[in-house]
């Protein structure tokens, strides 16, 4: 009975066809704000360093992947830790198998703040983890945004319990320039991310565990994947949210 339809994804303009008979639903999809932004690779490093610093981490180069998260029941942290495990074993298998091999640190920081937080952090905890370390951390608003900027990849865990929206934190992480590693949950997903240009989509831990290894196994050296993932996350972050406010939904508020 209403005049106008804006709507998240085209998967829920199709839904909204075929169950309600709404014919001509707007998709306005949700995009960065300004303050997502690439950094500049030397900026990067630094801020890095600096934040490697205060999360205890030590050593040579270390790989960063974040994790944002409202840790919530539609994100799957079961397939993270299970991915970890079997990313080890297959590491410690291919370290043995070469002289003068080795797998590079990854860090992976979960953000935000749940009821679940506690929880998965004793499990982050007591992971017999070599190269890959599990960080939990709450950032503050004005820091969140660069700190995503920093990562070389972002995780999303993301479960839709719908399967027709796209979760916000892949908008904020292509307006930084980050690949997105996600898992695939259906259509409406593959709308933002696509497979092999801004991003990369796993189904199970083992799918997540082979990303993983082959994205870092010579890292920081060779990042000839990341950068052409990092490439198409950059065109991903176009239009920027007042050009799609205007584009997408201007004319139906107007009508």
């Amino acid at each position: 009975r209403v005049d106008g339809h804006l709507c998240v994804s085209r998967g829920l303009a199709t839904f909204l066809q075929r169950k309600f008979g709404v014919k001509e639903a707007t998709v306005l999809y949700d995009r960065p704000g300004a303050v997502f932004a690439p950094m500049e690779r030397v900026e990067r490093e630094r801020f890095r360093q600096a934040l490697f610093g205060r999360l205890g981490v030590v050593g040579a180069a270390a790989g960063f992947i974040i994790c944002p998260s409202s840790w919530t029941e539609d994100e799957d942290f079961d397939v993270v830790i299970d991915a970890v495990l079997r990313l080890e074993e297959k590491i410690r298998g291919w370290e043995a198998g070469g002289a003068g091999r080795r797998f590079p640190q990854l860090i992976i920081l979960v953000t935000g703040d749940g009821a679940r937080r506690v929880e998965f952090e004793r499990r982050f905890a007591g992971l017999p983890a070599r190269r890959v370390q599990l960080r939990a951390r709450w950032l503050e608003p004005e820091e969140y945004p660069r700190v995503v900027g920093s990562a070389d990849l972002g995780l999303c865990l993301h479960r839709s319990s719908s399967g027709l929206d796209i979760p916000m934190k892949i908008a904020d992480l292509f307006g930084a320039g980050v690949p997105v590693c996600a898992i695939d949950y259906g259509a409406s997903l593959a709308e933002r991310v696509r497979h092999s240009d801004n991003g990369l989509l796993f189904s199970t831990a083992v799918q997540l565990a082979d990303v993983l290894f082959d994205l870092f196994e010579a890292y920081p050296a060779d990042q000839s994947l990341l950068e052409r993932l990092r490439a198409g996350a950059r065109k991903s972050a176009r239009p920027t949210w007042e050009e799609g406010w205007t584009r997408e939904a201007r004319g139906v508020l107007l009508q």
